[in-house]
């Protein structure tokens, strides 16, 4: 599997003060050691200024520095906070609540409280949605991918509902092709709420999700399209397999991932705001103490928001497979290790109650199993394989 996560930090303890006894990974800092609780410290940073504190405190809180950390990140008004301060683009765009505006940084709030966050949410949402970029009709797909001179060299790009598909620029765009069929499967309208689904679109264009296409080498993006774009993850093709399968699931698990940061502004369960409160992290703590979802690999990511985010949408990820019945089916098998005994909704039901109904309340209202046939094809997308013929679908 191929998890490709951004880089950007964020402060997550801007968005959650604590993490509760009940969350299901071990983070041994200031904020989550119980020990402090018995034997309080003196904070050693000291008085320095507000740039360098944050700068302390952004590697990791010292010992008896919470409520100091916490005070240095505090914002003020979006006026305060983003006019006059001698920002360049890329620091007033980070600051949460800016806009950049005729060459000069400018409160996106007005005078109102910039309670927004230092970075991107879960490291690569950006913080101000685009009302302007929503579609009137929701499910439009552009015409075949063109070059987009503004997010680099050789790159193109197409938008497929909601999602702008990027990639480096080809001759042939067969394998695009099969990604927006999957596309358009999943977000079809045969679903339980289309209501519900065309939310999680209209997300998609707020939030301008990126769907990178990559063969092998990552893509290299200009600064201003990596600031005003939410990249955080990509989809693999031509991979280097014997297996079919290998290339359908990654085409399927990342095509859930970009469709997840919809949902996420959709369905409060899921919020990337309040996660430790969540039905979402509720679940996983269910589907953890159960042995079924195994979330060790994922401790050793350093930045805990880039951590959080990444545990839920492989959760989610696995929660469709489950339903999908794609995991021990005997034709696709995409199951593998960090997700055991539960294969399909029925034993996701009966073994995790709380996570079978948090998913029939959000993710299954909205999605849409591909067709089997097309499932097949997307096999064909890896390397050394010549790819099923495709018509690029149409809005």
């Amino acid at each position: 599997m191929i998890i490709a996560y951004a880089l950007l930090g964020l402060l997550s303890f801007l968005i959650t003060d604590c993490v509760s006894g009940s969350f299901v990974v071990e983070e041994r800092d200031a904020l989550t050691d119980s020990r402090l609780l018995t034997a309080p410290k003196a904070c050693e940073i000291g008085n320095v200024s507000k740039k360098k504190c944050r700068k302390i405190c952004n590697k990791n809180i010292p010992k008896g520095c919470k409520k100091k950390c916490k005070k240095c990140f505090k914002l003020g008004s979006g006026e305060k906070e983003c006019e006059g301060n001698g920002f360049t683009k890329k620091q007033c765009l980070k600051v949460g609540c800016c806009n950049w505006t005729n060459n000069k940084c400018a409160s996106a709030v007005g005078n109102n409280a910039c309670d927004s966050f230092t970075e991107k949410y879960g490291g690569c949402h950006i913080p101000i949605e685009c009302k302007t970029c929503v579609k009137s009709k929701l499910k439009f797909i552009s015409p075949n991918p063109k070059p987009l001179t503004s997010a680099g060299n050789n790159i193109s790009s197409m938008m497929a509902y909601g999602l702008r598909l990027v990639g480096i620029s080809t001759e042939d765009y067969t394998r695009w092709c099969w990604v927006v069929k999957a596309i358009t499967e999943i977000l079809s309208d045969n679903v339980k709420d289309l209501n519900l689904q065309s939310k999680v679109i209209e997300h998609l264009y707020k939030r301008k999700v990126v769907a990178m296409i990559t063969e092998g080498k990552p893509l290299q993006f200009s600064d201003s399209f990596e600031d005003s774009h939410s990249k955080c993850d990509g989809l693999g093709v031509k991979i280097e397999t014997e297996n079919p399968s290998d290339q359908i699931g990654e085409v399927l698990e990342h095509l859930l991932h970009f469709i997840h940061v919809g949902e996420r502004y959709t369905f409060p369960q899921w919020s990337t705001i309040s996660e430790l409160s969540t039905d979402a992290w509720e679940a996983v703590s269910e589907a953890v103490d159960a042995g079924v979802y195994d979330i060790s690999d994922y401790n050793n990511i350093g930045n805990k928001e880039d951590r959080r985010r990444i545990i839920l949408q492989e959760f989610h990820f696995w929660l469709v497979f489950a339903d999908w019945n794609l995991l021990e089916d005997g034709v696709f098998n995409l199951g593998f290790g960090e997700w055991q005994g539960v294969k399909n909704l029925k034993e996701m039901k009966n073994k995790l109650p709380k996570t079978h109904k948090l998913y029939m309340k959000t993710t299954r209202k909205v999605l849409s199993k591909p067709a089997i046939e097309t499932l097949h094809s997307l096999g064909t997308l890896m390397e050394g394989s010549t790819p099923d013929t495709c018509v690029m679908p149409t809005s």
